[in-house]
Order: C-alpha cells, then sequence, then structure tokens
C-alpha cells in the first residue's frame, strides 16, 4: 500500500510517500526512527470520491446502533438505513456496501473505500467492533463521538451568527450610503470649488467606483464571499493559518476550547472501546484538526512508546492543553482511572462550551463596536470636514 505522510523536521513539516503492508505497520516503522509524524494517509486509486453531511453519518450510526441492539442481521440493517435516510449519496454508499457484505467482505474493510464519509477515527472504531463481536457497543461510541462534534460544530456556527448578521447589515449601509448620498454631496463641494480633504478624496475614489464601475463591485462582492467560503478549506490546508487562529482575539479561545473538547471525548470514546493507549493516541491526533494539539499528540505518542507516562509527553504543552487537563491525566495514569477521568473532563468540557460560547459573544460585541465605529468616523469626516471649509469660504 502506498501512503502519503507530513512529517515534522525541526520546525518544518515535510510531505513524504511511503510504501508499507498497513498503516499500523509503517507508524510502528517511523515511530522507531523517532520519526514524528503528524498526518498520514493511505493513497487509494479505488476510493469513491462522494461526500455526505456529518448530520446524516451520525443518523447511519444511530440507527445501526438500535439495530445491533436487537440483533438485527447486518444485510437487513444496511437496507433498513439504506430506506430511512434520505441523503442520495449515501444511500448509493450503503447499497455498495450491502453487495460487498453479502458478497463475503466485512463491514470494517468497506467503510476504508469512503474516506470523504467515514475518517479513518470511526472505521478504526469498527474495525475493533467488528474483530471482537461488539458492533453495537461500537455504533454507539461512534454516535456518541459525533453527537458531541455535531453539537460542539452547531454551538460554534451559532455562536457566529450575531457577528455575521452585523457585517453583513454593515456592508449594506455603507453601499447605499456611498452610491446614493455620497454623490451628491461631492457634487454639491466639486461645485463651489472647494479642495477636499484626503478622506473625502479617498471616498469620493470608491463612490466612483462602485458606481462607474458596477462589474467591478460586483467582482469584488463575489470575491469576499468566496473568500469568506474558502476560510475553512484555507484552514484545514494552511499549518501557518492554523496557528495563527489559536492567537487572533476572540476566535483563539472558543477554538482552543472546542480542540480540547475534541480532544479529550475522542480519546475517551476509542479508550473505552478498548484500543491500546497508542493506537488510540494516533486516532486523536487524526481526529483534531488544530496542528499545535496534532503535535502535542505526537508528542504523547513517542512518550507513549518510550515507556513513560501520557502526561509527561503532554506536560511541554500545558500551556496549550491547560495545566489542570495535563495534571488530571497525570493523576489518572497514577491511579489507573484514565477512562473514568477522561469521562469527567468530556462533560467538564461540554458544560464549559456554553460559557466560552458566552465569552465570545460578549468579546466579538465591542470588536464589531469598534469596527462600526471606525467606518462611521471615515464617513463623517469624509463628509464634514469640507462642510467646514465650505463655511470658512461663505464667511469671508
Amino acid at each position: 500500500m502506498e501512503f502519503t505522510g507530513i512529517i515534522k523536521k525541526g520546525n518544518r513539516f515535510v510531505r513524504r510517500k511511503y510504501n508499507a503492508a498497513d498503516e499500523a505497520t509503517l507508524e510502528d516503522t517511523l515511530l522507531a526512527q523517532n520519526v514524528k509524524v503528524v498526518e498520514l494517509k493511505q493513497k487509494n486509486l479505488n476510493t469513491k470520491r462522494r461526500r455526505v453531511p456529518k448530520k446524516y453519518v451520525l443518523q447511519l450510526f444511530g440507527k445501526m446502533r438500535i439495530c445491533y441492539g436487537i440483533n438485527m442481521p447486518i444485510l437487513d440493517t444496511l437496507e433498513l438505513c439504506q430506506n430511512v435516510i434520505p441523503n442520495k449519496n449515501l444511500k448509493l454508499t450503503l447499497k455498495e456496501i450491502r453487495e460487498k457484505v453479502a458478497s463475503g467482505v466485512n463491514i470494517a474493510s468497506c467503510l476504508w473505500e469512503y474516506p470523504n464519509i467515514f475518517p479513518p477515527v470511526i472505521c478504526r472504531l469498527v474495525e475493533v467492533g467488528y474483530n471482537s463481536g461488539k458492533m453495537k457497543e461500537a455504533c454507539t461510541k461512534i454516535f456518541y463521538m459525533l453527537n458531541i462534534a455535531a453539537h460542539t460544530r452547531r454551538k460554534i456556527v451559532s455562536a457566529m451568527y450575531y457577528p455575521g448578521m452585523v457585517f453583513i447589515a454593515l456592508v449594506f449601509a455603507v453601499y447605499v450610503l456611498i452610491t446614493k448620498t455620497i454623490p451628491t454631496f461631492v457634487t454639491l463641494f466639486q461645485g463651489a470649488g472647494i479642495a477636499l480633504p484626503l478622506p473625502t478624496r479617498m471616498l469620493v475614489v470608491i463612490t466612483n467606483t462602485l458606481t462607474a464601475q458596477p462589474l467591478v463591485t460586483f467582482l469584488c462582492v463575489i470575491g469576499l464571499i468566496a473568500g469568506i467560503m474558502a476560510l475553512p478549506k484555507l484552514y484545514a490546508h494552511s499549518y501557518l493559518f492554523q496557528k495563527l487562529m489559536l492567537h487572533i482575539f476572540p476566535f483563539g479561545n472558543l477554538l482552543s476550547y472546542s480542540q480540547k473538547l475534541t480532544t479529550v471525548s475522542t480519546l475517551y470514546t476509542i479508550l473505552e472501546a478498548q484500543v491500546p493507549m497508542l493506537n488510540a493516541l494516533r486516532m486523536t491526533r487524526n481526529a483534531v484538526s488544530n496542528i499545535n494539539f496534532k503535535e502535542a499528540l505526537v508528542d504523547a505518542i513517542a512518550s507513549v512508546n518510550k515507556g513513560s507516562g501520557l502526561s509527561d509527553g503532554l506536560e511541554p504543552h500545558s500551556e496549550l492543553l491547560s495545566p489542570e487537563l495535563v495534571k488530571s491525566l497525570k493523576f489518572a495514569e497514577e491511579t489507573g482511572a484514565t477512562v473514568q477521568i477522561l469521562d469527567s473532563l468530556q462533560k467538564e468540557y461540554e458544560e464549559g462550551l456554553e460559557y466560552q460560547i458566552t465569552l465570545f459573544k460578549e468579546a466579538i460585541q465591542p470588536v464589531i463596536t469598534v469596527i462600526i465605529a471606525v467606518v462611521v468616523l471615515f464617513i463623517l469626516l469624509a463628509l464634514f470636514l469640507p462642510m467646514f471649509n465650505m463655511t470658512q469660504v461663505i464667511g469671508k
């Protein structure tokens, strides 16, 4: 099999290609060579490129855990899910999986062919459940993990509604002012033969551009929308952007907290399924989306592999993860209650997410107020400074 890996060499991230029998063997080989693997993906030319919204994947495993709970045969389970779930791509995927399972292929192997629908952490949990005969438990854990991720995502999106709506209203108001109101004042000032100050000249250029070149205006609007929509993809592929986002106020705190929740909840779910710590950390590394958290988990993997504790590898990253989290994990290792304490930490972070979102909303409001004040001040200066000059000319 061919794999594409991203490894860390010093302060640089390097993309490499590897050939190995399977992912676990390659991970172990690279770990023995002290190679820090940040990401590792299998290159499979037969993988399907379909995409399915996460809410339908959540719905799928919700149905599957119920079906396994009543001992429904796998073929009947897949057929039921195929008929119930409304998404066309997932329906087609389930149909193909059902045909392969009917021909003798196990369901865990089938999921690997759809990486855009089923990420590695889900495939691994299904693999563990299938091999141990505990598919109900595996589906329940996947459903619980996806539900937490969906809840976190909904909360963050809802927190962005207010600044988003204010931004749209501000752009619309400024556009109306510049294209409908400002030209009247500009004509008046130019007719009076008054020397226009810098803010007014800048506003005149903006007004002329928006009114005289509507195509440019349209392209700018399209470019702005496309830029905003491209931010998630930029975040996913740019490690520099991921690092910067953690330090941008007020988004950094909310992003950091959501990544802590993802780290704790994923690690808890996988360890509760009795997956070895080393493999659990690798799967958690693949689940988090921020490079700083991936680096912390990479160090934790190296620490566990050397025989040290999980907390020893995370200690250098205590400022990122919070000292309380690292100390809790250290206590968990000493008492042999890692799963139980991770469960408590997960519940604590779930409850704390609401508070973090409240803080985010309280912090974003002054920022928006400052932006509005700056825009309004600029327009007022551009309008009133020529008026003062006009008053002086009339007085003379």
